[in-house]
């Protein structure tokens, strides 16, 4: 209900829900939808499992969020990932990935309580985007063939965390929308004076150019610059 809420109200890009049980994926096509998503995987078939396995790997795009029975389950969409038992202590989150297009604006994710959570060691070749306190993954990305995956690790019940009721939500599930259907732009706005997440980091370095086509970037900052302050109006190019 929360994540249908939070899709619908999107005007960029305008997606369409359909809400189906596990059983109806078992005879459906699935590679006309933009993305899906699963939010518990216990109630899947083996077969609906591999329809959208293969769906996934010819260039779909998923969203799945653990729940609460996670630890016990067994599904080839989280092959390779360690769900332990849940904790109950209260936490936070500690770091965002703000590289990741998804999650260029981590403004609000230190406000969200997590009342309990499940600890999650991620498979090899997965790549975390968030993390709680204690460390474990809260967002994690896994590439499937040609598809994009992300794995959201906390279900979206009050019981565990106050996420879906939080203002960030809605503007998590766009920016993740986006992101998985490929209308993520390439081109973004931004008021002068405000905070600009650049994407640059020490592992994927870059420049940066006013509108007058100067270098704002000293050679030492073009590794680590992930924010700047853009100062005039026109096109800043990164």
């Amino acid at each position: 209900t929360y994540m249908a809420a939070a899709i619908t109200s999107l005007s960029s890009p305008q997606l369409t829900v359909e809400q189906r049980s596990g059983q109806e994926l078992e005879g459906r096509a699935l590679q006309g939808y933009a993305a899906m998503v699963v939010t518990d995987v216990a109630v899947l078939s083996s077969t609906a499992t591999t329809r959208i396995l293969d769906y996934v790997r010819a260039g779909g795009a998923l969203l799945i969020t653990l729940g609460p029975g996670a630890a016990e389950q067994r599904s080839a969409l989280l092959d390779g990932l360690r769900v332990r038992n849940e904790v109950s202590a209260p936490t936070r989150v500690a770091h965002v990935e703000t590289s990741h297009p998804a999650l260029r604006d981590a403004s609000g994710w230190q406000d969200v309580r997590f009342f309990r959570h499940l600890q999650v060691t991620p498979a090899d070749g997965d790549r975390t985007l968030i993390n709680l306190q204690d460390g474990t993954p809260l967002l994690i990305e896994r590439s499937l063939g040609a598809g994009r995956m992300l794995l959201l690790t906390a279900p979206l019940d009050r019981d565990w965390n106050d996420l879906a009721t939080q203002p960030l939500f809605v503007r998590f599930v766009a920016e993740t929308a986006r992101y998985l259907t490929r209308a993520d732009t390439s081109t973004a706005s931004a008021r002068v004076g405000s905070v600009v997440m650049t994407g640059l980091t020490a592992a994927g370095g870059g420049q940066i150019f006013d509108p007058q086509g100067r270098r704002v970037l000293n050679l030492n900052q073009t590794a680590s610059s992930d924010r700047m302050l853009p100062d005039q109006l026109g096109f800043y190019v990164i």
